[in-house]
């Protein structure tokens, strides 16, 4: 069964002398193929979101990691409002390559 949540996941089911279980857990890149929203968001708003210590975050269309995109001048990325992993830096945003998702900006 494969159902959507705030985090898509699927359960699967084996038969045998007893039922056993998986959970399997989808995340990165689902809103291009899923009705989610992105919001922008400061580059400090990002900082909570994905801490530097811990590998910080990076543009999921053309592939930038922050350090990049700060030296590019980048002040805002665009998220998945539903909590996807999904973001995009502003250049990619501009340019429309994430078509079908909704955008909605708040600071």
């Amino acid at each position: 069964t494969l159902h959507a949540s705030t985090l898509l996941h699927a359960v699967t089911r084996v038969q045998g002398p007893a039922a056993r279980y998986s959970l399997i857990l989808f995340y990165r890149q689902i809103c291009p193929a899923a009705a989610h929203r992105l919001v922008e968001c400061s580059v400090a708003t990002m900082d909570l979101l994905y801490p530097p210590e811990e590998g910080s975050y990076s543009c999921d269309a053309c592939g930038d990691s922050r350090r990049e995109l700060e030296e590019q001048g980048c002040r805002s990325m665009w998220h998945c409002a539903a909590g996807c992993e999904y973001d995009l830096c502003g250049v990619c945003h501009d340019v429309g390559l994430a078509d079908g998702v909704e955008y909605v900006s708040v600071r």
